[in-house]
Parts: C-alpha cells; sequence; structure tokens
C-alpha cells in the first residue's frame, strides 16, 4: 500500500509504499482482505485524518463493504456489474423491509438512459475534455446497502465510439466530491506502477561520495523509493570522506584489533616470462591394436566346453615324486 503525494517539482503525483504483506496463494486470505486489514492499521494509527482508499476492479468486492465515516473507497465498475435504487422508505407493514430498491442496470444501460455533460478533467498530468455522467444507486451484490456514485466517462476525441457507449466506468463511496475530482483521484491510482517500474529500474546507490553528488542533492532523483531518494544525496564536497574499512573506528567490543593488510601488489609482466609454445609438426600416435576380452587374460585361454575342458586336464602334464 501506498500514500500518494504531490511534489512540487514534480508534475505528476509520486507513489510512497508505507505497507506491506505477504500474500501466499492458496491461503484463505485473499489480497483484497489483506489490503482491507493494511486500511484499517492506517486507519487506526491517524484516526483524525480523512482516508481516499483507490484501487483497480480486482478490489472491487466485499472486503471493502461497510468502511468507516472518514474513509471512501473508488474503483472501476466491472462491465457485468448491476446496479439498483436505493432502498425505499418503510411502509409500515409486517415483515422484512426492503434492503434495495428497482434494478438501474449494468454501466452500459446507464450510459444509455442517463443525460451527459462536458467537463474540463485533469487527468496524467494533461487537461482534456470529457463527457461523464453520474447516478446515485446501490451495488447490493457487492457493497451491499453502502450508498455509492456511479461516474461513468466518454472521450470526446474518440473518433470509434465504443458500443458499450462509455470508456471507463468509476464506482465511488465518496458522495460528496465532485465527478472531476473522483476522475483525477482514480487517475493518480497510477503512480503506484510507475513507483513499481523507478524501483526495478533504479536499484538501491551506494552511500559513498560519487562525482557529481553536490547536483544530485541539489536536483533529487524523482524517484518512488523513499531508501533510493535518501541514498541519492550523497556526501557533500566539504565533509570528511568517510573513512576506509581498514581503519574505520575503534574496534568492537570482545573483538581485537583487525591488522591493516599491505596493499595488493602485482609483479611487472616481464618477471614470468615462458618460453614460446612449439608449433613444430608432431608425429601422429600409433593406434593401439584392440583386444578382446578373452585376449586380454594372461595364460592359455580355457576351452569353451566341458569335453575340450576334460580332454585338456588328461593331456596336461604331471609330476610326480618317488
Amino acid at each position: 500500500m501506498a500514500i500518494i503525494v504531490t511534489l512540487p517539482y514534480l508534475s505528476r503525483p509520486v507513489a510512497l509504499p508505507v505497507l506491506a504483506t505477504l500474500a501466499v496463494k492458496g491461503s484463505d486470505r485473499s489480497k483484497p482482505d489483506l489490503a482491507r486489514d493494511l486500511v484499517d492499521a492506517l486507519a487506526e494509527r491517524f484516526p483524525d485524518r480523512g482516508i481516499h482508499v483507490v484501487g483497480d476492479a480486482a478490489y472491487g468486492c466485499g472486503a471493502f463493504a461497510g468502511l468507516g465515516p472518514d474513509m471512501t473507497m473508488t474503483t472501476r465498475a466491472r462491465s457485468n456489474a448491476v446496479f439498483s435504487e436505493p432502498a425505499p422508505h418503510r411502509t409500515g407493514k409486517r415483515g422484512r423491509p426492503r434492503l434495495k430498491g428497482h434494478r438501474i442496470g449494468t454501466p452500459a444501460e446507464i450510459a444509455r438512459s442517463s443525460p451527459w455533460r462536458t467537463v474540463s478533467v485533469c487527468r496524467y498530468g494533461i487537461t482534456a475534455t470529457c463527457q461523464i455522467t453520474e447516478r446515485v444507486c446501490l451495488w447490493y451484490g457487492t457493497w451491499r446497502t453502502d450508498p455509492v456514485r456511479v461516474i461513468l466517462l466518454r472521450d470526446t476525441g474518440r473518433t470509434t465510439p465504443k458500443t458499450s457507449g462509455y470508456d471507463i466506468a468509476l464506482v465511488t463511496t465518496d458522495l460528496t466530491a465532485t465527478p472531476e475530482e473522483i476522475i483525477a483521484r482514480y487517475a493518480a491510482r497510477w503512480s503506484i506502477e510507475v513507483t513499481f517500474f523507478d524501483a526495478r529500474e533504479h536499484p538501491r546507490r551506494r552511500t559513498s561520495p560519487q562525482p557529481g553528488a553536490e547536483s544530485r542533492a541539489a536536483h533529487p532523483s524523482p524517484s518512488g523509493c523513499s531508501a533510493t531518494a535518501c541514498s541519492s544525496s550523497g556526501t557533500p564536497a566539504t565533509a570528511t570522506p568517510p573513512p576506509t574499512p581498514h581503519t574505520a573506528g575503534p574496534p568492537r567490543r570482545g573483538t581485537g584489533p583487525r591488522p591493516n593488510r599491505p596493499p595488493w601488489t602485482c609483479s611487472p609482466a616481464s618477471a614470468h616470462r615462458s618460453s614460446p609454445p612449439d608449433f613444430s609438426p608432431q608425429p601422429p600416435d600409433q593406434p593401439q591394436p584392440k583386444k578382446s576380452w578373452k585376449s586380454s587374460k594372461p595364460g592359455p585361454s580355457p576351452p569353451h566346453n566341458r569335453k575340450s575342458r576334460a580332454q585338456a586336464e588328461l593331456d596336461r602334464p604331471r609330476s610326480f615324486s618317488g
């Protein structure tokens, strides 16, 4: 989870990661459930601040139903999401009161039956003209009885309009902000993707003095990771350079001082001269005759059958001593 901030030297918002959790595949806790835990932890830590949660379509689920009074949720509505009118007033009759009103329909049906108006919206660092329409209703299948606003956006510069009648469908629990603010708030969510890209493309830099450290300190890198932004400041030229690892500070408690190692030296190339290689033709190796398994055994080979072995035993000379 990240907090979206606006910096004076950038034209785009920046997402600063503040909390993270481990999502285990196959666990009974989904990513939206874990994200709701992080949002609740942040709300408990700062109870006097309002929190506007923004997520993609994957987080438009029941995990974010029933948020606190100073918390709102804005996400992208699915194309098959069904909205309905708010619950009607009680009639005084017996039975359970109704929890929702009549069916309004999907975002495509709302786009065909609602009036549109032209506004100027600032998103992704560009102010453009587009058409919007909004409707206060219930998303009962996802957020139950929490009242929501459906805001549909349609670009005026599109040459081939979509068959659905809209480009983006947003749903939010914020009932006080203007539609222009809701659209700009959802567009700022893309800054967290830029943060992930910057973290992968710009790894952690070293803190030792580097050439041009003063210019980087005056113009810090617009990176989303705070660790990268802090380490890129470097050391001023007038400061004392950091000690080397061989003479760095007093020894730690319980260990003796580490002796200074002599610098690494290399003998000159003329000290080790080897004779030039001999490229004269060499006589080819004589091939060795192949021997079978029996011929490799020392002594005469035994006969193959039993009769021949018996005859060989009789013909073998014998010595007698008398």
